[in-house]
């Protein structure tokens, strides 16, 4: 089947599905994860074992997709019902340049041995028998972690207040300080290393769990405070609706202060903030017309 790759590479494996019982399964060397989605439970579910991942839905941008690339465990998404169609022990294998997984009913009964290459050492690499919060590092030295993504100004200005605060609210680290360079990415000094992060979350898989929980919780009183605020359509003040949107920008500053948890924060609250914020321009937009 034809997917979408987010982490490239070959490889060959036996399936585990992830689903409600996949904590008492075997993870045996040779392991390809099954999911549903490529979300952030995904660091929940690796170990060394696992050599490959695939998953019904997911996006190249998001939080999982990159940890895969930089262990370089190779990785298909949107492969539909994979959930259902692929057993536990099935042997399946993954071409990631090309997108596509491949699987056969008649290996599983001759017995085959799932083989695997050497993507996945990265992950091997980085696992340590203890990581406490305090073992993360911060960088020292400016850098640019998305060089490719330019930011709009007025973007900028208004995730900047919190963006460098997301190690301390995250993990007690001083705030980093961010600027923007003249090609409108964001630079960053002092923010914890990525690294770090990932060797903290695989030896804490608890802490992730408890604060995709909580950052969850934030986005459902975001959703309900944006869907919930009224917009008088009749108003005659500018000012009420600048007021609104200050209200949405103050909500999309509190996402942001888990930005160290997920590089799309943005895009689970789009279509709120779409609606939400089209709603106001429009009505922003009447009256500077009338006016």
């Amino acid at each position: 089947m034809k997917g979408l790759c987010v982490s490239k590479g070959s490889v060959r494996g036996k399936a585990i599905i992830v689903d409600s019982v996949f904590a008492t399964k075997t993870i045996a060397p040779g392991t390809i994860l099954i999911m549903k989605t490529l979300d952030r439970k995904l660091l929940v579910s690796l170990s060394k074992n696992v050599v490959g991942v695939i998953a019904e839905s997911g996006n190249i941008g998001s939080h999982g997709a990159g940890i895969l690339r930089s262990l370089k465990i190779p990785c298909v998404l949107r492969i539909k019902d994979a959930v259902s169609i692929i057993n536990d022990g099935q042997e399946i294998v993954i071409e990631g340049e090309k997108g596509e997984v491949h699987w056969c009913e008649n290996e599983i009964s001759q017995g085959k041995t799932a083989t695997h290459s050497q993507h996945g050492t990265i992950y091997k690499s980085i696992a340590t028998e203890k990581f406490e919060v305090t073992d993360i590092s911060v960088n020292r030295e400016w850098y640019c972690p998305r060089p490719e993504r330019a930011y709009q100004k007025l973007r900028f200005d208004i995730i900047a207040p919190v963006f460098g605060k997301s190690g301390n609210f995250l993990f007690g680290l001083p705030e980093a300080t961010v600027v923007q360079n003249g090609f409108g990415a964001i630079v960053v000094k002092g923010a914890p290393l990525n690294v770090d992060i990932c060797k903290f979350v695989l030896k804490n898989p608890e802490w992730l769990v408890q604060k995709s929980h909580e950052r969850e919780r934030a986005i459902q009183e975001i959703r309900s405070t944006l869907r919930a605020i009224e917009i008088k359509e009749n108003s005659d003040s500018i000012e009420y609706y600048l007021d609104i949107i200050k209200i949405g920008i103050k909500l999309y500053r509190r996402l942001f202060l888990y930005s160290l948890m997920s590089q799309a924060i943005s895009d689970e609250l789009l279509d709120a903030y779409v609606d939400f914020e089209s709603r106001s321009l429009v009505m922003i937009h009447q009256e500077i017309y009338w006016d």
